[in-house]
């Protein structure tokens, strides 16, 4: 029975220093763990200031789309009116230059 007492105590303290050695290596997983969960924290908060400067510029960029089809409109308009306005002076000199001709002949006949 002495010995059988003394074989079991020896398996117990072996016991023992593996269930410490397990509860160290269990505390540096723990550790481990913490350290990636805040490390991942950490990522999420940088992808989601990423994606939202990301939304942002594609906010800033269809107002800017927008604002330069507003424009080419804008533009294609002055242009039709610029054309419209090249005919009325076209047609303006035509008749100057008509009056200015009828002008000449009336003072030409009167003297």
């Amino acid at each position: 029975q002495a010995q059988t007492l003394a074989k079991a105590e020896a398996e117990l303290e072996n016991h023992k220093d593996q269930v410490a050695a397990l509860s160290d290596e269990s505390s540096s997983r723990q550790e481990a763990l913490a350290a990636a969960q805040t490390e991942l924290v950490s990522h999420k908060t940088q992808l989601a200031a990423v994606t939202g400067e990301a939304s942002s510029q594609a906010q800033t960029l269809a107002k800017a789309e927008a604002e330069l089809e507003n424009h080419k409109d804008q533009v294609a308009a002055l242009s039709d009116e610029s054309s419209s306005r090249q005919e009325a002076l076209a047609a303006a000199q035509t008749e100057l230059v008509s009056h200015k001709t009828q002008l000449a002949a009336v003072t030409g006949e009167a003297s």
